[in-house]
């Protein structure tokens, strides 16, 4: 008799239990799990499904955050500019920051860990020129060149998480405790962290798999007094700082840390930037702690029966070539028939094979690999996605004929400003681009254009000829399609030197790890 429940794994909240137990059937789904930011339903741990738990290693846990605000989580950020039009120059810190956000961090000497930089010269100003009135906020400085730039680079606490303050902001949550983010790299609150994750997996013997959500470094999201968006980076470190962190650096690369490593003028380091040595050296300093963390969390997963694995994958670059709704179904669709991009597909069979053999379905990783491939080799991968769609009252000639789902009026492209190599393309301006097109939500209000998105041409280490064609827009709207393209051509970057390729998976931690 063929097996009609297994290896399905749906997405739950509080408020549809009744429609995922419905889900449960029609899929024939023998896993269920909670989505971020949300509480598992407890109804539906009796269903006798498999539990994936969402874990939150850095925050919801504003007891201990409240108790311990040395150990809260900091971020480095700089002032706004200020003109010295005195010998005299007051530079107010939290202006243009929403105070809800952060906290001046004065605990730590200011006078180590802060920076005040006259802009017109690249110059350091001296500590004692300087100093911070805190019942005002501001900075002052003495003998200032007049019509000088200065800004101040300073470490803050971020007291609200800025995902949860995202969530907030764009739901319009209200009647709601922000979440304050602490630092688990700290050493009351490694420990701690530790101990609370051991006892989570005592406490809920029901989850089968956990799924840790930031091992300990922040996104980068800041926002003005008003609530809005004023710098946003999801890949880099600057909200992951601490002195007690930085002293580590300093030990290992043997040499003084300064602000302006991840300052960068104001540019943050943000990808369209060159970064300089110290940064990448910082870099690699945060990837190993990460790491490190990974592995000591794997093993407490392990302690507790629970079969775990951390898989440090590539986030750099848009994984395939399609973003937007049809477009990605389209060639999830291709890549069930074994005609999808490489790295989508290499990326999903090597996640796959560390939950066949997790779940006892394969005694190698290689043997998973190849069941996996297989699947997408016979079509029974293909005739699966065929299952569900038709199982939900869906129609199986959309699947077998997947262009019907684009209903774009307008279609353009870009091209390549030059001949060369492309060095960087900027995952989060490919989104946003897709999301201008029509394809993602601006607020919760937005209507999403199911047809709306991007097919990319080329990836990072692909040799371009000028003019030569490198994504394609589609969309309902001639506004919105340009604008999109204007966005979009400023996510790439060029180089006239071969770039290597990177990684796809940077490493993975195991039970053999440990």
């Amino acid at each position: 008799m063929r097996e009609r429940t297994g290896r399905v794994t749906i997405p739950t909240n509080l408020d549809i239990v009744p429609e995922t137990i419905e889900l449960m059937k029609r899929w024939g789904a023998d896993a269920i799990r909670d989505c971020d930011g949300t509480e598992f339903p407890k109804e539906l741990v009796e269903t006798g499904a498999k539990i994936y738990a969402t874990y939150y290693t850095t925050r919801k846990d504003n007891e201990w955050a409240k108790k311990n605000p040395d150990e809260v989580q900091q971020c480095y950020i700089m002032s706004a500019f200020y003109t010295a039009v005195d010998k005299t120059l007051k530079i107010p810190l939290m202006k243009g920051i929403s105070k809800e956000l952060m906290e001046v961090n004065t605990r730590d000497d200011i006078r180590r860990w802060w920076e005040v930089i006259d802009r017109s010269t690249g110059a350091v100003v001296d500590c004692t020129q300087w100093e911070y009135e805190e019942e005002s906020g501001n900075v002052i400085i003495h003998d200032a060149e007049l019509f000088h730039e200065y800004t101040v680079s300073f470490l803050a606490y971020i007291i609200w998480d800025p995902v949860h303050m995202y969530n907030a902001v764009t739901n319009e949550w209200k009647d709601f405790e922000h979440q304050i983010t602490f630092d688990v790299r700290q050493p009351k609150t490694h420990k701690y962290s530790m101990e609370r994750l051991k006892k989570y997996c005592e406490e809920h013997p029901y989850v089968n798999v956990i799924r840790y959500t930031t091992f300990f470094h922040q996104f980068t999201l800041l926002f003005d007094e008003l609530k809005r968006e004023k710098y946003v980076d999801w890949y880099g470190y600057s909200a992951s700082v601490s002195p007690y962190i930085l002293e580590q650096f300093e030990k290992e690369v043997g040499y003084r840390f300064r602000p302006e490593f991840i300052i960068d003028q104001g540019y943050y380091n943000n990808q369209y930037r060159v970064p300089s040595k110290e940064f990448l050296d910082f870099q690699a300093f945060q990837r190993r702690e990460v790491a490190k963390l990974a592995k000591e969390m794997v093993r407490i997963g392990h302690g507790a029966g629970r079969k775990t694995a951390a898989v440090i994958s590539e986030m750099d670059e848009p994984l395939g070539f399609a973003v937007g709704n049809a477009l990605e179904v389209i060639e999830a669709i291709d890549t069930l028939k074994g005609n999808g991009p490489k790295d989508l597909e290499d990326l999903c069979v090597a996640l796959g094979s560390y939950m066949l053999v997790s779940a006892g379905k394969a005694d190698s990783l290689e043997e998973a690999a190849d069941k996996l491939r297989g699947t997408l080799k016979d079509g029974s991968a293909y005739e699966k996605m065929i299952e569900f769609v038709t199982a939900q009252g869906g129609s199986r000639e959309d699947v077998e004929n997947p262009q019907r789902l684009l209903h774009a009026t307008y279609t353009d492209t870009i091209t390549a400003p030059k001949t060369g190599y492309i060095a960087h393309i900027q995952s989060e301006e490919v989104g946003l681009a897709a999301m201008t097109a029509g394809g993602g939500r601006e607020t919760k209000d937005s209507v999403i254009d199911l047809s709306a998105g991007i097919v990319l041409n080329k990836k990072v280490g692909d040799f371009v000829k000028e003019n030569e064609p490198l994504a394609r827009l589609y969309a309902n709207d001639k506004v919105k399609l340009e604008a999109a393209k204007n966005r979009l051509a400023g996510a790439y970057s060029f180089s006239e030197e071969p770039v290597p390729a990177r990684p796809l998976i940077h490493g993975v931690i195991t039970e053999k790890d440990i």
